[in-house]
């Protein structure tokens, strides 16, 4: 009896990480950030990246049009390579919008899924845009899903990355790393090696961000992301994970941010209380490296 009371007892260990959705935005916080811009640039700017995002889905995909479907959405192209017309601020003439923004519709008219981010759609080749991306990672913050915006991020223009940044990619990311480097810590054996795999694509995604000047001054500006980035690697120093290959990329990554956060403040003059505490968790190995390679394989 008291061998089966003490079984009862016994925490389970859970056999597989259960990824759950992370709190958010409702379903129409891509518009409201486009209305909540100051003026109309951010709308314009949306328009323009789904308009370069659809001729590349057509250039990379032609086999998934028939003839007719093709020729006709080529002349909505050619069209749209005739009304260049900018004005003197530098922003295309109305005509040249709204006819690009007619052939967006033409092609999503004929090929519904082109930017979708269901898991067939990306398997067939869909060029999903930021507020789906960012929508399918707050619903799903699986690695396969990080995967796919890593991929993004490499891909993509930098339209395609204002944007992400302006609908709060940055501040999703720092959540999403919050949660599985927890888990990474607090659970065993298989589970534990699926964070620590979700925790390594998403450290992937902010490599891709800090490859970029816009993704990076986003990421210094994002609170507490530098530090919990250095402050993760010194909660791993010692363990066995310590030597697998996230806790090499949180190695990496956090020099990285640690090196551009101390240049952004030798540029403002500020060698300030902040600077310090976020040396002082650093490792001590990492803390005496000046350099450090910063590629995530």
């Amino acid at each position: 009896m008291s061998s089966c009371m003490l079984a009862l007892a016994s925490p389970t260990v859970p056999s597989r990480y259960d990824i759950k959705p992370l709190p958010g935005a409702s379903d129409d916080d891509f518009v409201g950030c486009l209305l909540r811009a100051s003026d109309a640039s951010l709308v314009v700017a949306s328009m323009e990246e789904q308009y370069s995002r659809a001729r590349q889905y057509i250039e990379k995909h032609p086999q998934v049009f028939t003839d007719r479907q093709l020729r006709s959405l080529h002349r909505w192209m050619d069209m749209c390579d005739v009304l260049t017309d900018h004005n003197r601020d530098g922003l295309l003439s109305p005509e040249a919008l709204a006819t690009r923004s007619v052939f967006v519709v033409e092609l999503t008219r004929t090929r519904p899924d082109w930017s979708s981010c269901t898991d067939r759609a990306i398997v067939d080749g869909s060029l999903p845009g930021p507020e789906d991306a960012i929508d399918t990672v707050r619903q799903m913050p699986s690695a396969r899903h990080l995967s796919a915006l890593k991929d993004s991020l490499d891909y993509h223009p930098e339209s395609w990355l204002l944007l992400f940044i302006h609908m709060g990619g940055v501040q999703l990311l720092h959540s999403v790393l919050s949660v599985h480097a927890t888990a990474a810590l607090q659970l065993e054996g298989r589970a534990a090696a699926e964070a620590n795999e979700a925790l390594l694509v998403a450290l992937q995604c902010l490599q891709c961000l800090c490859a970029k000047p816009a993704g990076v001054q986003a990421m210094l500006l994002c609170p507490n992301l530098t530090r919990e980035v250095v402050s993760l690697l010194k909660q791993q120093e010692g363990t066995e994970a310590a030597t697998s290959a996230p806790w090499n990329s949180i190695v990496q990554l956090a020099i990285m941010l640690y090196t551009m956060y101390f240049k952004s403040y030798a540029k403002m003059g500020i060698w300030g209380v902040g600077m310090a505490n976020t040396r002082q968790l650093l490792p001590s190995k990492v803390s005496r490296s000046g350099t450090a390679a910063v590629s995530i394989q």
